[in-house]
């Protein structure tokens, strides 16, 4: 798989790429948490029903599987890869708690 560098640098424009990024999570989160551009190439998923270290392992190696595939847009084809990282914070914490910790 190709990495981001290399997708940000074929001839599909930046926001282009963002949306179709943005929309395969949104799909895979689907009513579970929040998707939330944090600047260039990063995204933030707020997943309040993630309650264990078992459950959040799963939902990212689900996310990074589904991820790292080839896409089509306007008749051509593109690879994408990504990777991940977790915070599980108590549920007590507010999201503005949380998320320096990330």
């Amino acid at each position: 798989m190709y990495d981001w560098f290399i997708l940000l640098t074929n001839p599909l424009n930046l926001r282009q790429k963002l949306k179709l990024l943005a929309k395969q999570l949104t799909s895979i989160i689907d009513t579970h948490g929040i998707t939330s551009r944090y600047g260039g190439d990063e995204f933030v998923l707020y997943l309040p029903e993630v309650t264990s270290v078992n459950t959040a392992e799963n939902l990212i190696e689900q996310l990074v599987n589904s991820m790292n595939c080839s896409i089509t847009f306007n008749g051509k084809k593109h690879s994408l890869s990504i990777s991940l990282g977790a915070v599980l914070a108590p549920a007590s914490m507010t999201y503005e708690e949380a998320f320096p910790l990330a």
